[in-house]
């Protein structure tokens, strides 16, 4: 189980980012039993959660009330969202379709909903691929180049081949919207190069890891 450094300090929340095992037994099993979660399909749309405990067709979660949100990731980014003066958290499932489409931007567009300040917002991003194994086409790199605001600090390029760095395509998006780096923990932990936890790059399986968010 790992812990985000920013989210661990608040006493309103709690969190998990959950390895392989975590998941399939014991207390944690139980909470994702009880917990909110969505279909996840690599869009940016984002609901608000009601009487239902799933929700299809939509990437995101946001609430303000007394819930656990849960995400199934292997190598995207499960990104969680604390807003500590409305007391509103908000879990999104990001790979790259997701942060093409938005899903940052349209989650913040519904957080303001809620009237946040920006300068209380804590955002954690859990296990994902790492730019140390993610390699794509040079296509997908030149589509995040002509949206990204800043340079080429968001792949790597080594040998002729070009590696995404996820994880900087989402802090850049933030910073965008007025999230600055304070705000933001990336765990720092590659699903790939892990085998703790599921990686549908290197297995091919359909596997996945999970994370919990919850108000107390």
């Amino acid at each position: 189980m790992v812990q985000s450094k920013i989210l661990k300090k608040q006493k309103s929340v709690k969190h998990f980012f959950l390895n392989r095992y975590e998941g399939k037994t014991g207390q944690f099993r139980k909470l994702i039993e009880m917990s909110f979660s969505c279909q996840q399909v690599h869009n940016n749309k984002i609901a608000f959660i009601g009487k239902k405990t799933y929700y299809s067709g939509v990437d995101g979660l946001i609430t303000d009330k007394k819930a656990i949100l849960t995400l199934r990731t292997a190598d995207c980014l499960p990104i969680f969202i604390y807003c500590e003066d409305k007391g509103v958290i908000a879990a999104l499932h990001a790979g790259w379709k997701g942060l093409m489409k938005g899903i940052i931007i349209e989650s913040f567009k519904k957080l303001s909903l809620f009237r946040i300040k920006y300068n209380t917002v804590k955002v954690a991003i859990g296990p994902h691929i790492g730019v140390c194994c993610y390699e794509v086409g040079k296509d997908l790199i030149d589509k995040f180049s002509k949206k990204l605001a800043y340079g080429d600090f968001f792949y790597k390029e080594k040998e002729d081949k070009y590696y995404l760095d996820l994880s900087k395509v989402a802090i850049s998006q933030l910073a965008e919207i007025g999230i600055t780096k304070s705000k933001i923990d990336d765990v720092n932990i590659c699903t790939s190069c892990s085998k703790s936890f599921f990686s549908y790059r290197r297995d091919h399986k359909n596997e996945r890891n999970y994370s919990l968010l919850m108000i107390n």
